[in-house]
């Protein structure tokens, strides 16, 4: 992999510091002036490498999702080949990451896109097209998960593979939420009975 140059370097840590932000602070409640001052960059640096407060928003959905897909599903999908294992590690890990923020934060910060499309999706049309994009890079996953589990005969459970896909998607997006609500990390594991159910495995596979 090519090193970054200085002004690579620049816009990643801008990047970084607005994804930090937006999650924390949300979107609206979050100024360019605050990611500036925060990232130690004046507003032309930042305008040299984002157009609008938009602008950086779009970048920083892109870059959660490559971290969510590079750094959670890829891994789990190289090191674990058995579908409901795949299923219950990815659960875990999602618990454990929010698991150490309330224990170093006293709060559950949700996921960073759906509090964006929580935020937005209604009132900003290119920050839902482009969260609508982020998604659909994460359901050929769950896509896997359920076919191999139909192929091994692990479930009886017939439907389309996408519509499987949405269904486990939300099924832990809907934990994550619920746990952000009740500021309680452990609804994201109670969250995987449902995903086992809709998937049509054993609840104790």
């Amino acid at each position: 992999m090519a090193m970054m140059n200085k002004g690579e370097k620049t816009k990643l840590h801008i990047l970084d510091t607005a994804r930090m932000m937006f999650w924390k602070n949300n979107y609206q409640g979050t100024k360019v002036d605050q990611i500036c001052k925060q990232a130690n960059v004046n507003k032309a640096t930042f305008y040299m490498y984002f157009k609008s407060k938009n602008d950086i928003a779009l970048s920083a959905i892109d870059a959660n999702t490559d971290q969510i897909i590079n750094g959670l599903f890829v891994p789990t999908f190289e090191k674990i080949r058995t579908p409901v294992e795949r299923l219950v590690s990815i659960y875990q890990q999602v618990y454990d990451y929010h698991l150490m923020v309330y224990k170093h934060e006293g709060k559950i910060r949700g996921c960073p896109l759906v509090n964006m499309g929580m935020e937005l999706s209604t009132s900003d049309d290119m920050i839902r097209k482009r969260l609508e994009v982020a998604f659909k890079r994460i359901y050929p996953f769950y896509v896997e998960i359920y076919r191999q589990a139909y192929g091994l005969g692990l479930t009886k459970v017939k439907r389309d593979e996408n519509e499987m896909a949405v269904l486990l998607h939300g099924v832990m997006n809907g934990g994550i939420v619920a746990s952000k609500i009740e500021n309680n990390p452990n609804y994201i594991l109670v969250s995987l009975n449902g995903a086992k159910a809709v998937l049509g495995v054993p609840l104790d596979a």
